[in-house]
């Protein structure tokens, strides 16, 4: 599965091939792509590149949440094709700040 095909299935909120697993927190689905992995939660979907939560979206509410901290070259083309297709979408776009990355991936590990 592309990068493109795993954000278009995570915006879209499909669930087919998905894994369900659990954990101490919780039970939880998740798709692989090749670098990026969907993980479903309780409250929270998020999406996360290697090990990196780069973006979530609050279930029922069509708000997404962009880490817009800059590793490469890699996440940088993976952030901007989230964003065009999330505003294609309709969604409600929040970007963090590289300033204010730590707390968002110390949330979303805490979700996880």
């Amino acid at each position: 599965m592309t990068n493109k095909e795993v954000i278009e299935r995570f915006l879209k909120g499909e669930k087919k091939g998905s894994t369900p697993l659990r954990t101490i927190r919780g039970e939880y689905t998740e798709t692989k792509g090749k670098t990026l992995t969907i993980r479903e939660c309780y409250k929270y979907t998020v999406l996360i590149n290697y090990e990196t939560p780069i973006a979530f979206l609050k279930k029922n509410k069509n708000k997404l949440t962009i880490n817009t901290t800059k590793w490469g070259s890699t996440t940088s083309k993976i952030q901007n094709t989230i964003r065009e297709m999330a505003t294609r979408y309709g969604y409600d776009i929040t970007e963090v700040q590289p300033a204010q990355a730590l707390d968002f991936t110390e949330t979303l590990t805490a979700l996880m």
